[in-house]
């Protein structure tokens, strides 16, 4: 029986084929994946917040490589390296090709909201549905904000925490943390909750830092 595949032309001309996965490339999978969190220790607990390398080794290189055929696979480093519009056509053949490795079929559009700001300027967020290119920034961002982190613990809860995950699904360039951060809190709010109607997911942890806040916020003044 033969197996279906699907060829994606990467932006410098190279095409790289995605095949369905078979017994060998399932295993493949399960063996990269222990690579990988055996390269940065995560298996034992030894490491620090992931940088957006590593987030890139756990969470998407082992799938991407497992079911790629005929030229040898490039390594994790190559591949992070790839514009992040290859890594989503990459991400997104697999995802079509290898549908029981998600917990959803490969989705054909994705979702987008524009805010207009009181200034009149307009931000589009879209929906990240796991994308490498919406992903990898928000850890990227992360990573700075963990790399340079401000003095302030209320400035550095934004740039650590609050920041990437706006910021992360913003399409284009978003603006500077230091430059939201000092947004009307009005309009950041516009931004935050346009964000969490995109992606929910990345907002649990947030949710309940924000319901924390207001508790402790609500104490005071009892």
């Amino acid at each position: 029986m033969e197996k279906e595949n699907e060829i994606v032309t990467l932006s410098d001309g190279r095409e790289i084929t995605i095949s369905e996965n078979d017994w060998g490339m399932s295993r493949k999978l399960n063996r990269l994946h222990d690579e990988m969190e055996a390269e940065i220790k995560i298996a034992d607990g030894s490491t620090g917040p992931m940088t957006a390398l590593e987030s890139f080794k756990i969470s998407f290189y082992p799938m991407m490589a497992a079911v790629v055929i005929g030229e040898p696979v490039m390594s994790p480093e190559d591949a992070f390296s790839l514009p992040h519009t290859d890594l989503d056509n990459w991400y997104m053949a697999v995802w079509r090709q290898n549908a029981e490795w998600f917990d959803d079929p490969a989705p054909k559009d994705f979702g987008s909201e524009l805010v207009t700001l009181r200034d009149g300027s307009v931000v589009q967020l879209a929906e990240s549905k796991g994308r490498p290119s919406f992903v990898l920034r928000v850890a990227h961002l992360e990573e700075i904000g963990m790399e340079h982190p401000k003095e302030d613990p209320e400035e550095r809860l934004f740039q650590q925490v609050f920041y990437p995950k706006m910021a992360g699904c913003i399409v284009g360039d978003p603006p500077e943390e230091n430059e939201m951060r000092s947004w009307p809190t009005a309009e950041i709010n516009k931004v935050y909750e346009a964000a969490k109607r995109m992606n929910p997911s990345w907002f649990f942890v947030l949710d309940a830092i924000s319901e924390q806040a207001r508790d402790a916020e609500e104490k005071k003044r009892e």
